[in-house]
């Protein structure tokens, strides 16, 4: 890949001393370092307006290059647009706030990349911000979501061991094996209810188990029924002929309730990623900076176990994020599920030159005696 151009973005400062991004500098700092180690010509900016931020991009995207690369730190918020038709669609708008309290729509910072210059060129954005609204405070935290898994298991199995995860079940004995293999204590308890379970059979101790199986008909009903007799063709299951008399009215039902969506607008050939899903807060620490940010500049090293392809990469990424349980206040154990979008028509490598640059020696340098990565 030949001349590959980069602009970083990083606010830390805000009018509301409350809203200082604590952290922030870190995500200059690695940025930096990580994209001009892989030889992006980089040109970097902090504490941004929202107009300099438009302003940042249009310039960056007017340069012709092979690569083209967009990252930016700062807070952000979903907007809620006029509603339109029925009603029934909430339309949020993501934007990006400025150090001076102003943002500025994401779509219309895309629109800038997707011109004549860069026409055919692989773009890369990765942006750092909230998603939220204050339209939808409930869904501003993302608690993760439960997940059952089964395993294999025998009746000679010790069920003691549920420290990392195993069968909560208090009473193993009352179902089957197959039944426990469910760790969702509320899934058993709703098949305890609700299943016909056949009697367990075991006529010999001869060091074998008999095959326990889920009965979910009557075992003595069945073996009288007959399929022999069947004429071929399809049928309906109305019982007797069509029916004369018109069904009764129906009630008509509530109508739903609104959906919510953010719709992000990726042209072809770019790449866009959040640390978030819509709706949902991005999450950062004081000390070790935007998580998304972090984990990118921690993982570069895939990038060369991949060849330099980036989706191994990113997909590395998104795994150590969702591993992380934040902390925020008294809520706890919060979750980030990294989101991504791309219409990318050609395979983006991304790797070290044989010989650094001159602005990333400087860099590194600077990096070095100034703050600690």
């Amino acid at each position: 890949m030949g001349k590959k151009n980069a602009l970083i973005i990083v606010n830390r400062d805000f009018p509301q001393k409350d809203d200082l991004r604590y952290g922030a500098i870190k995500d200059y700092n690695r940025m930096c370092l990580m994209f001009g180690e892989l030889g992006f010509s980089i040109k970097s900016r902090v504490n941004r307006t929202a107009a300099q931020i438009q302003d940042d991009v249009e310039k960056a995207c007017s340069i012709p290059c092979d690569c083209f690369l967009f990252v930016i730190s700062t807070h952000g918020e979903e907007m809620a647009l006029p509603k339109e038709g029925d009603g029934s669609v909430n339309v949020f708008e993501q934007r990006l706030l400025g150090t001076d309290g102003q943002s500025v729509a994401v779509s219309t910072l895309i629109t800038c990349l997707d011109n004549d210059v860069l026409k055919g060129t692989p773009k890369l954005c990765f942006i750092q911000a909230c998603r939220s609204s204050e339209n939808l405070p409930d869904k501003e935290y993302d608690t993760g979501v439960p997940v059952m898994t089964a395993y294999t298991k025998t009746k000679q199995e010790n069920t003691n061991d549920n420290a990392d995860g195993g069968n909560t079940s208090k009473d193993p004995s009352s179902l089957p094996s197959i039944i426990n293999a469910w760790y969702d204590d509320d899934v058993l308890n709703l098949l305890k209810s609700e299943l016909v379970i056949g009697p367990e059979e075991n006529d010999a101790d001869d060091g074998t188990e008999d095959e326990e199986i889920l009965q979910f008909w009557d075992n003595e009903t069945i073996n009288y029924l007959d399929d022999s007799e069947q004429k071929k063709g399809d049928k309906t299951d109305a019982k007797g002929g069509p029916d004369k008399n018109p069904p009764p009215s129906v009630p008509k039902k509530p109508l739903p309730k609104p959906c919510d969506v953010a719709p992000v607008d990726c042209p072809r050939d770019c790449l866009i990623m959040y640390p978030v899903q819509p709706h949902k807060i991005a999450i950062r620490n004081e000390e070790h900076g935007s998580w998304m940010l972090k984990y990118l500049f921690e993982e570069r090293s895939r990038l060369k176990s991949s060849k330099g392809n980036i989706f191994p990469f990113l997909t590395s990424v998104m795994a150590k994020m969702s591993e992380y349980d934040a902390n925020i206040g008294d809520k706890q154990d919060l979750k980030m599920c990294g989101t991504i979008y791309h219409r990318l028509t050609t395979e983006v490598i991304l790797k070290r030159p044989g010989v650094f640059t001159r602005q990333f020696r400087a860099c590194l340098a600077r990096a070095k005696n100034t703050f600690q990565l």
